[in-house]
């Protein structure tokens, strides 16, 4: 075996079941096949070859390449068809047949500042001569959104390809948008558990409203919550009362909380309302989201995208959502919420291959806010880990307490009872993908250190 079992380095349940899976190659990046400029931690031995990765071979994944992803493409042209000039449709027309006749993965083009780093990734993919179904889900799956770009010009034109269906999800979920801001205004400056509890859960699933998994349509009946129970019998892990504990205890390096931003529309309004409730508790002294650098998976949102929500919020004839709206300017205007792009989000690599310079700037994060369904996959390496591997054994290279806020829209999933996963298989086999059940796992790892 090339694994040196006595490192470490190696968290001893991670050893032994590494040891009974037999696994004799230890590859430092599950996709790049290199280290590249990214730094991989010991505990990337989760990511191992003993570890299957996510194809098409799954039936979800496969569905995702043959209907769902072809759906995307097709209704983003007729969102935009006002807009895109000719070449520009027949440039995405194209690469829609590439994906429909399962054709070779190829490198990017553009020469843009992202496309080196993309092309180490993607030329493992054409060294192996990979095609749409043979090329790892995660990579296909995020160089989708990387060529849409390339096709219509993007860095030419600033086009926001998503910018209409964004905006219509936005408008489409307004009830659940001033019960939010409703809950926020009331509640603004009163640090209890209780209030706590109900806004986290709000956030949570906020994230059901997913753009590259659910129409519009379906997304407005999304994120209406009654009452304080707020789904709990759906929430499969509930570290809530660990996160709430978290941030009760003295900072070790001042009160600063970082988001992983997920979607836009009713999820950024409730990362939003957390955001505020955190800074108006004086719980917290900056509140930072960390956001796609450009238009990403249909509703994942960047920079604009909050910017024109809090507008949105300001200008509505709500009370609630108004008053909202104009305490997140006031809190943008003050840099007590800060607004960053981030291209490592937006990237085909795995979380553990995290660039050292973020690894570092995140490192004096009381804590770290992880938001979705593709950042969690993203932590795992998007393999099929037991259900009853620890989820703290596998994000453990992380410099900072970690919270994840995911609501399960994919087959991957950790940290619960192997017993709990049957019974819902035999129920509904594809529940993992509905968005239906939800997990909060709080991680920190970085006290052990």
């Amino acid at each position: 075996s090339q694994i040196d079992y006595s490192s470490s380095q190696v968290r001893p349940g991670l050893r032994e079941f590494l040891k009974k899976k037999g696994e004799k190659v230890l590859s430092p990046s599950p996709w790049s096949g290199e280290k590249s400029n990214f730094e991989i931690s010991g505990e990337d031995l989760i990511m191992s070859k003993a570890i299957p990765q996510l194809d098409s071979k799954h039936p979800f994944v496969y569905k995702t390449l043959k209907t769902r992803l072809p759906g995307i493409l097709e209704r983003t042209i007729e969102y935009n068809k006002e807009t895109l000039t000719k070449d520009q449709i027949e440039s995405i027309q194209h690469f829609l047949k590439e994906i429909v006749n399962d054709a070779p993965i190829r490198l990017i083009s553009d020469q843009k500042e992202d496309a080196k780093e993309w092309n180490k990734v993607l030329q493992v993919c054409v060294d192996k001569k990979q095609t749409w179904t043979t090329a790892p889900w995660f990579v296909w799956e995020t160089y989708v959104y990387r060529r849409l770009l390339q096709a219509s010009q993007y860095w030419d034109t600033k086009l926001d390809l998503f910018k209409i269906e964004k905006s219509k999800s936005l408008i489409g979920t307004e009830q659940a948008l001033k019960q939010r801001a409703k809950i926020s205004t009331q509640y603004a400056g009163k640090w209890d558990y209780d209030t706590f509890r109900v806004i986290l859960f709000q956030d949570l699933w906020g994230n059901q409203a997913d753009g590259s998994l659910f129409t519009v349509d379906t997304i407005a009946g999304l994120g209406s919550t009654k009452g304080h129970g707020e789904n709990t019998d759906r929430v499969l892990v509930n570290d809530t009362k660990s996160v709430w504990n978290h941030l009760n205890q003295p900072a070790k390096q001042g009160h600063r909380v970082i988001f992983f931003n997920d979607n836009s529309g009713l999820e950024i309004v409730s990362d939003l309302v957390l955001a505020s409730y955190l800074l108006h508790s004086k719980k917290v002294s900056t509140v930072e989201f960390y956001l796609k650098p450009y238009p990403y998976f249909v509703s994942d949102a960047n920079p604009e995208d909050v910017k024109d929500t809090i507008e949105f919020l300001i200008s509505s004839h709500d009370k609630s959502m108004k008053e909202l709206g104009a305490d997140l300017k006031s809190l943008v205007k003050a840099n007590l919420l800060k607004l960053k792009k981030e291209h490592f989000l937006a990237s085909p690599l795995a979380m553990s291959e995290m660039p050292k310079a973020l690894k570092e700037d995140i490192k004096s994060a009381h804590l770290l806010v992880v938001k979705g369904d593709l950042m969690y996959r993203k932590m795992l390496g998007d393999r099929m880990h037991p259900p009853q591997t620890p989820f703290k054994d596998i994000v453990s290279y992380f410099p900072c307490p970690i919270v994840s806020l995911r609501t399960c829209k994919s087959p991957v999933i950790v940290g619960m009872t192997k017993k709990v996963f049957d019974e819902l298989s035999a129920e509904k086999k594809d529940w993992t993908c509905l968005g239906l059940h939800g997990t909060i796992h709080f991680v920190n790892s970085s006290s052990a250190r």
